[in-house]
């Protein structure tokens, strides 16, 4: 059994090991990704996944939520830029959440901004792998719930595994190899180059 993942129930487990196999996993149904939906399970099995900090929840691809094992969460943590965000609200929720984890609300109430408008910004820093998601905060219904976020250094802490560094070389061939599949050469040298240069569409 896999570290940190002894109080998973049978289907989480069982929705790690594919993604521990797979390397990336969409939520929703579709014939270009591998996706929970498709593989038997559902968004409270992810949600045990995010809440055990067993996988990471990015926007790697096309800008829509991907959820990454850690060895691919590691490969992309190599390429992309370290360094802290510039822009004005991006750097004041940047810096809330340097603090701790948080829900939008909380956010927008310390910020002093929207919750619309937070949400936003929370998607431009996590598509350049700044911030992420921590866990579920309030439950909506039996299939969504609100977010907790935090800093990518944050869930490094929290994740059982050891997020090991990695040679830039050897963190583009893990990625390759992971998406190769899904995207066409050019396509993903593409997302490789704005992931290096922090900018993700």
């Amino acid at each position: 059994m896999k570290i940190g993942s002894a109080r998973l129930s049978l289907e989480a487990r069982n929705l790690l090991a594919k993604l521990e196999d797979l390397g990336i996993l969409r939520l929703n149904s579709t014939p270009r990704f591998p996706n929970v939906i498709d593989l038997g399970a559902g968004w409270p099995e992810i949600m045990e996944l995010v809440s055990a900090h067993l996988c990471y929840v990015s926007r790697l691809v096309d800008g829509r939520t991907t959820y990454l094992s850690i060895p691919i969460y590691e490969a992309c943590a190599a390429l992309v830029p370290d360094r802290p965000p510039i822009q004005q609200l991006e750097a004041a929720l940047f810096d809330l959440l340097d603090q701790g984890p948080m829900a939008v609300d909380e956010i927008a109430f310390l910020s002093h901004a929207g919750p619309a408008k937070v949400k936003k910004t929370l998607s431009r820093l996590q598509e350049r792998f700044l911030v992420t998601v921590f866990g579920p905060g309030r439950n909506l219904n039996p299939n969504w719930d609100t977010y907790v976020w935090c800093t990518r250094r944050t869930w490094e802490s929290h994740c059982p595994i050891k997020v090991r560094s990695l040679k830039i070389e050897t963190a583009r061939r893990r990625l390759e190899a992971c998406l190769a599949p899904y995207l066409s050469s050019a396509r993903l040298s593409r997302l490789i180059h704005k992931l290096a240069a922090g900018s993700i569409d």
